[in-house]
């Protein structure tokens, strides 16, 4: 589904056949469209791609990089429905001691039930990972590096981080309950912080500089709100004859 999704947007943004759609990954395993299409009006379109729980979720940005995370409920339990699991939440917290700052894990502990607990782990658990997956730094990050605030309270819907103790002010997060339970964080920063080691992605950028006006007023934008589809949705409308032939659903 996360590669129905993929090319599903980029044939919606470009309106290109899928035929003609090339997508490839960084070193990182970041996807990143490696043909686009010369467009002023979105020269460094990218997308970012999650999968957790209920859902399978993109989001995409014209000018700044962008990375996105979906944390699902019950899945620090490493709930599996064929295997016995006695793993507690604390088990847990105690096996990830190290993603979080001492900040907040103190964040998390004041909920005052474990759902709740639960609940703000994954928020920053979400947060962690748009942000490496914006950047396209792959499993060699440490998320213990990062510190989120929430802006206001815990469950605020906007977020600024600390990596390595200093603040990274030309990103944004924006963090959204979707669904029961199921926590979407999106990252939006500067396409000058990618990491891209053979370089592949980075050359698709038609404005790899953008200055400090236009970055500001990027950063300005409100984070839209995700839009719901079907698989259906997703399969080009030539093909659908062979999605239903295939016992695919169209509702």
């Amino acid at each position: 589904v996360s590669r129905l999704l993929q090319f599903a947007a980029c044939r919606e943004v470009y309106g290109m056949a899928q035929e003609d759609i090339v997508i490839k990954r960084t070193k990182g395993s970041k996807p990143f469209m490696a043909n686009p299409p010369d467009d002023p009006e979105m020269p460094n379109w990218n997308f970012n791609v999650s999968h957790e729980g209920d859902y399978v979720v993109l989001a995409a940005e014209p000018l700044l990089v962008c990375g996105v995370d979906v944390a699902a409920p019950d899945q620090v339990r490493g709930a599996n429905k064929n295997m016995k699991n006695d793993r507690t939440i604390e088990d847990f917290f105690k096996s990830m001691d190290k993603v979080l700052t001492d900040k907040e894990w103190r964040i998390v502990r004041a909920g005052k039930t474990p759902g709740e607990q639960e609940d703000m782990f994954r928020r920053h658990w979400s947060l962690k990972e748009a942000y490496v997956k914006g950047r396209g730094d792959g499993i060699a990050f440490e998320l213990g590096r990062c510190e989120f605030s929430f802006h206001g309270t815990p469950m605020a819907s906007t977020a600024s981080v600390l990596v390595d103790k200093l603040p990274k002010r030309k990103w944004r997060f924006y963090i959204a309950e979707l669904g029961e339970r199921h926590w979407v964080s999106v990252a939006r920063g500067p396409p000058g912080d990618i990491i891209d080691a053979h370089g592949e992605f980075t050359k698709t950028f038609g404005k790899p500089q953008i200055s400090m006006r236009e970055h500001e007023q990027e950063l300005r934008l409100p984070s839209p709100p995700f839009e719901m589809r079907t698989v259906a949705d997703l399969v080009e409308e030539g093909r659908r004859g062979d999605y239903v032939n295939a016992g695919g659903e169209v509702l």
